[in-house]
């Protein structure tokens, strides 16, 4: 909810809490009941084709259900997206609209604007970091097919030590948490471990300090490009590339889907400082 309220254009962002009060469908009834703007909703895009959000934007009342996907529920939308010919999720998302407007949407970077207010956290780093720059770490995602090797971050975090930086391990969950533990069983101590340690409003604030990401294929990765800081990925399952990376001509970011060398990484670390150090 916080990550889709800063963003640039919203302007206002409700969440359906599935696994909470909202779960089943009469919490789902509930929910569609107490929203603010029952009937009248123009359209309902359902970007992540799935019955839940087709059967409550008919609830809600939307003249437009658009989705790219659906099983059951699908006779219940009045408009339908089928798959259409794009690869890139940001162009599949934009072809839904296409379906109401019957033009061709340009796609544009996300934008997010930073939260006010003061952040002890950050605070705190810019007592620690001194004339160091921080670089954050985001290792663990959601498939461990796609996390990043402990031994890779491991003298990742090293490195970046010897180049007077200061590393900053961010992420949360069970397997974030071990992750930062072995670093440390491993003898790999120099970093700051902010694991579970973050809202996201936190972590937004947190990475418009860092002089750049080095991240997995991951949210924290897209929220740093959203926010414009310089992002270095690791793509370690390569069939989510085309679908999933960055597009370095919207965003600060440079790929790596290949050469997962710390070397590497390392390098194009530094490379994408140097290009935005005014930043």
């Amino acid at each position: 909810i916080d990550a889709a309220k800063y963003q640039k254009d919203v302007d206002e962002a409700f969440g359906f809490d599935k696994k909470g009060k909202d779960k089943g469908f009469w919490g789902l009834y509930k929910f569609a009941q107490k929203f603010p703007y029952k009937n009248k909703i123009y359209a309902s895009f359902i970007i992540y084709g799935n019955d839940r959000g087709i059967i409550l934007s008919r609830l809600l009342g939307a003249k437009h259900i658009v989705a790219s996907s659906g099983n059951i529920f699908k006779y219940l939308i009045t408009d339908i997206c089928e798959e259409n010919d794009y690869v890139h999720m940001q162009d599949i998302n934009g072809g839904c609209l296409e379906t109401i407007t019957g033009k061709r949407t340009e796609v544009v970077p996300i934008k997010i604007n930073v939260p006010n207010g003061e952040n002890k956290i950050v605070e705190e780093l810019n007592k620690i970091r001194g004339d160091r720059d921080i670089v954050g770490l985001t290792c663990i995602s959601k498939e461990p097919e796609k996390d990043m090797p402990l031994q890779t971050a491991a003298e990742l975090i090293i490195r970046l030590n010897e180049e007077h930086k200061l590393p900053i391990l961010l992420g949360v969950g069970a397997a974030t948490r071990k992750y930062a533990d072995d670093l440390k069983k491993m003898g790999v101590i120099n970093f700051i471990d902010l694991v579970d340690a973050t809202s996201i409003c936190d972590l937004m604030q947190i990475l418009v300090k860092c002089k750049a990401l080095i991240s997995v294929d991951t949210g924290t990765m897209h929220l740093a490009c959203a926010l414009g800081v310089p992002v270095v990925t690791t793509f370690y399952k390569k069939l989510n590339v085309e679908k999933w990376a960055p597009r370095d001509n919207m965003y600060k970011c440079c790929l790596i889907d290949e050469d997962f060398s710390v070397e590497n990484i390392i390098a194009k670390t530094n490379d994408i400082i140097k290009e935005y150090q005014t930043v």
